[in-house]
Order: structure tokens, then sequence, then C-alpha cells
């Protein structure tokens, strides 16, 4: 299913209190997320306001964050937003990413980053950008992980992980946090927690959608068989886990 939305909105700037008309503008492409969040609905539109006066990047930007207004002038700042490596709209991105880690808004920088990776996946170029926003999203991901964990970004995160090759780690974390898990999640995400778990067993760090869960279809006593022919011990403690 293909949808675009247009419309104009007028915006006061938080900071410097500059009238802006933003065109908002989305296209997208309603399909099977991918394991990690991505496509759930392809999105290509301005993530992220801009002020045209102080260059104050933020999805309200009618909102202000707390010492916002120091960091719009900062040279750390700027140079960002001016950084002629990135792809068109990264650097708007990037600048919401510091806005909304001086306020522990770690969620929002996780997330932003992966978008970032997901750009540039879509583009097909740049394989060092995509491995760099994807560790950039862990990173803050892992800023706040006890508060995270109780959300849908813990498949993201695992799933991310794995694509990293960070296999060991997504065991580790998955050990550590699966009561949680189990508590938080209903069936269908624990299947492709389950599914994501397999393919970290296999070493297979490929892109899956959630389509991929319902064609493999898991059952307990497959994955269980599976446990015992496999003979790891992290997957031998994860026997009767979900029953």
């Amino acid at each position: 299913l293909n949808m675009s939305i247009r419309r104009e909105e007028i915006k006061i700037c938080s900071v410097c209190w500059n009238i802006n008309k933003i065109m908002w503008f989305s296209s997208m492409y309603i399909s099977e997320s991918d394991l990690d969040a991505n496509s759930i609905w392809t999105f290509y539109f301005n993530w992220v306001d801009r002020c045209k006066k102080c260059w104050y990047c933020n999805t309200e930007i009618d909102k202000l964050i707390p010492w916002t207004k120091e960091l719009v002038k900062s040279e750390k700042y700027n140079k960002q937003l001016n950084d002629t490596k990135y792809i068109n709209w990264v650097n708007e991105l990037l600048c919401w990413v510091m806005v909304n880690e001086l306020a522990w808004y770690y969620i929002k920088c996780w997330f932003m980053n992966l978008i970032c990776s997901w750009m540039y996946l879509d583009e097909n170029s740049n394989d060092e950008y995509i491995k760099y926003f994807k560790n950039e999203a862990i990173r803050y991901f892992e800023k706040d992980i006890k508060k995270l964990v109780k959300s849908w970004n813990v498949l993201a995160y695992i799933d991310t992980l794995r694509q990293l090759w960070e296999f060991t780690k997504a065991e580790v974390f998955f050990q550590k946090y699966k009561n949680d898990i189990i508590k938080e999640y209903e069936s269908d995400m624990i299947n492709m927690i389950k599914f994501d778990l397999k393919l970290i067993s296999e070493k297979d760090s490929d892109i899956y959608t959630s389509d991929w869960v319902k064609k493999s279809e898991i059952k307990e006593e497959v994955f269980e068989e599976y446990i015992e022919e496999k003979n790891i011990s992290f997957f031998e403690k994860l026997k009767g886990l979900f029953k």
C-alpha cells in the first residue's frame, strides 16, 4: 500500500522565536517489517523540522528541550549541521540526537541512529556508515537499558547486535533479561525473538523480515529439538523457557 501526504504548517521556533513555514511531506509503503523494526512503514519525509534562522533541529521546533539554546550556538552543533560527508537529512537527524542527548532522551537517540543506518541501507551505499550508525544506536540503547528492555526495542536491539556479528553479546543480554522479556511480550513478539535466537546460534547476520518468522513455523517441540541437536550450553538453558 502506497500513500503520500503533504501539508504546510506554521511553527514558531522555541529557541529564537522565528516564524517558520514548514512543508510537511511523507511518502510511505506499508510492508512487513524487518526484525530490527525497519520498514514497518518505509518513510521518506522531513523527520526533523529545522528553524530557518537559528537552525534548531527537532521534530517539533516549537517545543524547547532544556539547554538547547546554548547547544544550537555551539561550534560542535554547527559543525554537525554542515557536515558534507553524510547524505541528505542525516545531519538534521544527528543534530536532533545531540538535542535529545542533553535531556537524557536516549530512546530517541537510539532510534534516530537506527533510522540513519536504514537511510544508508535504502540508498544501497556505504556499509561503513550503516555499521557506524547501528553501533551508535546500540551505545544509546545501553545508556538506558533497564527502561528500554520493557518495550518493543528489545527485538530491534537483539537483531541489530546479530547483524553486527555481536552474537555472544546478544545471548548474554537475553539471558540477563529473559524474565522481563517473557513477562512483557505477547506470543507474536516472543516468536520473533525465538527466530532471532535461532539465527544467532547459526551465526547468521543477514536481514530478515517478520514474514520469515511465519514461514519458519517455529513450534515449541521443533525449537526444543533444535536446541538438543545444537548442544550449545546457552540454548540448553532455553529449554522450557517459553512454556
